[in-house]
């Protein structure tokens, strides 16, 4: 089994905690202080579980390229992050130090174990950082891709389509990546290569901005979230982050099974 297989058994697992936690919330026996108290305590975990689980993918995919131990199959760019931020620490190196190390890297075919250092785990959720750890693996910006596309139905206030696109993303996503290279059908959903945001790009900013409140003391009577909301944006991180174990996986398959047929 691949890294990445594992990790999506493992997210099925913490949404289905989020889920149990909802469901104690809408419990008629929950008395409205308690609700209130679990509202605020299932956000937190939502956005916990949201942050960990999207660097967990990239760990995990980290971990699946150190396994087959095939520099040559690796985006430059994440070598070059690597360099950067591994080997030196991102100590203001020099942009033409980091391409003559990575070049020479690739003629002396070194079999690298990168690091996942240069994610910086501990930083918020936003946009700016989802679009610069796509630049890392040399995939184009996924809050801006999906627009339009089959993972915002999320947000058509259809809660039965959502949750059903959703298993079938999540067993089509688990079948294609049981071994490594993945096997993903990159023609299932169609992606733009466009500079427009995608309705994830708001939720992201909002969902941040929520959070920190909460985190800081804020209370969730005062941001009138309710059960249904929560719901919501369950299914709206599920969603994105199957978009991002989508567009990671098919980009580093490509690689992998590109430079298979040139070595034939």
């Amino acid at each position: 089994m691949s890294n990445l297989h594992d990790e999506i058994a493992v997210l099925q697992e913490r949404w289905n905690e989020l889920q149990c936690m909802i469901d104690l919330i809408d419990d008629e026996h929950t008395s409205p202080n308690k609700q209130t108290i679990y509202l605020k305590a299932a956000f937190l975990m939502l956005c916990s579980h949201f942050e960990g689980g999207f660097y967990d993918i990239l760990h995990a995919i980290l971990n699946d390229i150190n396994d087959a131990e095939d520099y040559s199959c690796l985006p430059p760019a994440l070598v070059k992050a690597y360099i950067k931020y591994s080997m030196f620490d991102d100590h203001n190196v020099k942009q033409e130090v980091i391409d003559k190390i990575s070049k020479e890297l690739q003629e002396q075919k070194v079999n690298l174990q990168i690091k996942d250092d240069f994610l910086n785990h501990s930083s918020n959720l936003t946009p700016k950082t989802v679009k610069r750890c796509c630049q890392y693996f040399d995939v184009p910006d996924i809050t801006k891709t999906v627009l339009s596309s089959d993972f915002e139905i999320v947000f058509q206030n259809n809660p039965k389509d959502s949750s059903s696109f959703i298993k079938q993303e999540i067993k089509a996503l688990s079948n294609a990546t049981l071994s490594f290279p993945y096997n993903i059908k990159e023609d299932r959903h169609q992606l733009k290569d466009t500079r427009q945001s995608s309705l994830f790009t708001t939720f992201l900013i909002n969902l941040i901005n929520e959070r920190n409140k909460a985190v800081h003391g804020g209370t969730m009577s005062g941001n009138n979230l309710t059960s249904q909301e929560l719901k919501d944006d369950l299914l709206k991180i599920q969603s994105f982050t199957l978009a991002e174990i989508y567009c990671f996986g098919c980009k580093i398959q490509t690689n992998y099974k590109s430079e298979a047929q040139n070595t034939k």
